[in-house]
């Protein structure tokens, strides 16, 4: 029967070379489904889940429009 290393194709780690820990902790979070609670709880504390606010109308409107012909359109940058 082939060792768990074996399986996952693991490597040994090299003379002085230290474990991912982070990469550890974030298996841990995503295996036990508390990542998904994280990323809730963190929407709630900051808002929007990541995501940014749409512009104000006003700030829309006041954009400058160029109408673009079909030669221009044509060109590449």
């Amino acid at each position: 029967m082939a060792s768990y290393f074996d399986e996952h194709d693991c490597e040994p780690l090299k003379d002085g070379e230290q474990p991912n820990h982070m990469l550890h902790m974030a298996r841990l979070l995503l295996d036990s489904g508390m990542a998904a609670e994280w990323d809730l709880e963190y929407g709630r504390v900051f808002g929007g889940e990541g995501k940014i606010p749409p512009a104000s109308k006003k700030v829309v409107e006041s954009l400058p429009t160029h109408l673009v012909t079909p030669a221009e359109a044509g060109k590449s940058l």
